[in-house]
């Protein structure tokens, strides 16, 4: 399962702009994951699951928390709300088609000038140490 959740481009205007926290937007990461959904489904025959948001992250920070991904806007939760359900249901889904394991990719970008790509893991220490 592939998820971005800074790569949109769009800025309603009933949306009101989130006032603090990150607001840059992960450029090219929605379509990053697109292509790399297209690839992953040319060379194996299955297409893995995408969620992505078509929202800037000046309206919505998708992968926090509500209260600061949305900052009290009604349409922003909405939004987060089927984000989150949608990350939900196809983990779910995934877990099912690999007989309860499911590989989730979660593209970001950075904003920094120098050209690194970078890996991040959600795997605590503990799991890092094991010898398998």
């Amino acid at each position: 399962m592939l998820s971005a959740p800074h790569g949109g481009l769009e800025k309603p205007t009933f949306i009101p702009d989130r006032p603090k926290g990150n607001i840059i937007r992960d450029r090219g990461v929605r379509k990053v994951s697109l292509a790399l959904a297209d690839e992953l489904e040319w060379l194996t025959g299955h297409r893995p699951f995408v969620v992505t948001t078509r929202l800037h992250r000046v309206k919505l920070d998708a992968n926090r928390a509500m209260e600061e991904a949305a900052q009290g806007n009604e349409t922003a939760e909405k939004v987060w709300r089927q984000y989150h359900a949608a990350l939900e249901s196809c983990t779910t889904q995934a877990k099912i088609l690999g007989k309860g394991r499911a590989l989730i990719l979660d593209i970001h970008g950075h904003g920094h000038p120098e050209d690194w790509i970078e890996l991040g893991f959600g795997v605590d220490v503990v799991e890092l140490a094991k010898s398998n």
